[in-house]
């Protein structure tokens, strides 16, 4: 997921198989840890404050944590894909 940025400052955030969520920016070489979920990533989405990360699963399972404090807010299951609303 691109999460935009300054020029020369954008970021993406990566979902792993090993279940790790990270945040990448390109004028950075080490990756920020977001979170960490117990399975592997099939898709995420950044709300658009940025405090909230919705994560889904390969076991289709969907996750919300804040990113802030890392708690898990939500958990629901059967989902395909995960996307916020983008407008507040």
């Amino acid at each position: 997921k691109v999460v935009g940025g300054p020029p020369r400052r954008e970021g993406l955030m990566v979902g792993l198989k090993n279940g790790s969520v990270f945040k990448i920016f390109v004028d950075n070489a080490f990756p920020i840890s977001v979170v960490q979920h117990g399975t592997a990533i099939r898709c995420l989405d950044l709300s658009c404050t940025r405090r909230k990360l919705a994560v889904v699963d390969e076991q289709a399972n969907v996750v919300v944590y804040d990113v802030q404090t890392r708690e898990k807010l939500f958990e629901d299951k059967n989902a395909n894909s995960v996307a916020w609303n983008g407008v507040l």
